[in-house]
């Protein structure tokens, strides 16, 4: 639903704003 996944959405576009050297780790795994 997309009212569950919205919270969610903001949290990761949060964590990502304020680390943007997360997404390359990740992609790297």
């Amino acid at each position: 639903d997309v009212v569950q996944f919205w919270p969610l959405a903001k949290t990761l576009g949060t964590i990502v704003l304020s680390q943007p050297q997360i997404l390359p780790s990740i992609f790297k795994q």
